[in-house]
């Protein structure tokens, strides 16, 4: 997979944020689930950090949060089907990790092109 890169972590997680809000059809690549999802943990907690001492700022780190897990569910189930599989597979506990880890299929699939930018063409 490589390390972590900051600046592309957080160019990916602001348009997963803006533009892939809640698109939930389509694929994406590990690396930028990965990213999406490192980006906002770091947020995730940054956000609980004040709710420690106050409770409006924990009610509103709960509205910071409820919106992350809906950006890493978007990115989830579009990560799902990079793998071939349904969505749904995303909401499953534990194995979820073990699939967003999994290499992504080759080529286009029924939900889309390869992130990737692969193709298999029939002639090559």
């Amino acid at each position: 997979m490589g390390k972590l890169d900051l600046s592309y972590a957080i160019t990916v997680f602001i348009r997963a944020l803006f533009r892939d809000f809640a698109v939930f059809s389509g694929r994406v690549g590990r690396r930028e689930f990965w990213h999406v999802f490192a980006v906002a943990a770091v947020i995730a907690v940054l956000a609980w950090m004040p709710g420690l001492v106050s409770r409006p700022l924990g009610a509103a780190a709960l509205f910071v949060c409820a919106g992350l897990l809906f950006v890493i569910a978007s990115a989830g189930v579009r990560r799902m089907h990079d793998l071939s599989l349904s969505g749904v597979w995303f909401f499953a506990p534990g194995i979820n990790i073990y699939l967003a880890t999994r290499r992504g299929r080759v080529g286009p699939n029924r939900f889309g092109p390869d992130p990737q930018g692969h193709r298999i063409d029939a002639f090559a």
